[in-house]
């Protein structure tokens, strides 16, 4: 395990290893598909603290600002944000592209790397667009940087849903299985879950799910995180796009209601065929060396 920091420079930067076979020595360069890997100094965040604190679920767009938004929300009040869990630890990924992405191919040919191939995959394909599909599970972040001591409450949480049609030709579809995984969805660690189908504009998925805020240090806003999973079936050309309705409810009775996107965009779940699964798909994978798919 390689780890780097940086506090002032951006960077670019690779790994190499001094590798013996036999008598022979040679030099192995790991690197991001064949460029350096880069790593940037941190920042100053403009977004709310439930946004800072959305990083840690692997949330890959963070809005640093929106527009009116920054002055709507006072910096000390309790915020709320959500963010689409990515392919983990187990986790399959599951996702749908307009068109065939040949960098894709090219990763997958080589899937003797467990734990980081299926991510990779992922981070590529959201880079290009795609969307993930038929089912995937999400953060809701719930901070509060006041000095108030550790807080209890309840949360409700339901989608605001719209669902669309896409044109054109059939999308394509990608699958990836990462080493050791067994048959279980993505949110085995979910509070609740919603099944978009047909027309269903407002969908609660969460009643009176208690949580608590808590300091993980001196001095740090008290968290807490609901996941919750969300299904989409149907036709392929189907997409749902939704946004969160999260009422939080502390200890006093104070009410607090908050509408969540995706760093200013609703979430996008595109459906797919009932009974489908990724490993039925063309370009269907594995991370321990072989294909499932074409």
């Amino acid at each position: 395990m390689i780890e780097t920091r940086t506090a002032d420079c951006s960077c670019e930067w690779w790994i190499e290893l001094e590798v013996w076979e036999g008598d022979k020595r040679r030099t192995v360069r790991i690197d991001d598909a064949g460029a350096p890997f880069t790593l940037a100094p941190p920042v100053a965040r403009i977004g709310t603290p439930a946004d800072g604190g959305a990083l840690k679920y692997g949330t890959t767009d963070l809005a640093l600002a929106r527009e009116g938004g920054a002055a709507d929300r006072p910096p000390k009040g309790l915020s709320v944000s959500a963010s689409r869990l990515l392919a983990g630890n187990l986790q399959e990924m599951w996702m749908v592209a307009d068109r065939e992405l040949p960098e894709v191919g090219r990763l997958t040919a080589n899937l003797d790397v467990p734990g980081a191939v299926c991510q990779h995959v992922e981070r590529i394909l959201v880079a290009d667009g795609a969307l993930p599909a038929g089912r995937a599970a999400y953060a809701v972040s719930i901070v509060d940087p006041s000095g108030r001591q550790d807080l209890d409450g309840i949360v409700d949480v339901s989608l605001n849903v719209r669902k669309t049609v896409r044109q054109g030709a059939p999308p394509t579809g990608y699958g990836c299985y990462p080493d050791k995984w067994v048959l279980r969805s993505n949110d085995g660690q979910t509070a609740g879950t919603a099944r978009l189908s047909g027309d269903t504009p407002h969908l609660p998925v969460l009643s009176g799910e208690p949580v608590r805020l808590t300091r993980e240090t001196e001095g740090a806003p008290a968290t807490d995180a609901l996941f919750l999973g969300v299904e989409a079936w149907g036709p392929d050309e189907v997409e749902y796009h939704f946004t969160l309705d999260v009422t939080v409810v502390d200890g006093s009775g104070k009410r607090a209601r908050h509408t969540v996107d995706d760093a200013g965009r609703p979430f996008v779940l595109a459906a797919r065929p009932d009974g489908m699964a990724p490993r039925h798909e063309k370009h269907a994978s594995y991370e321990t060396g072989h294909r499932l798919g074409g």
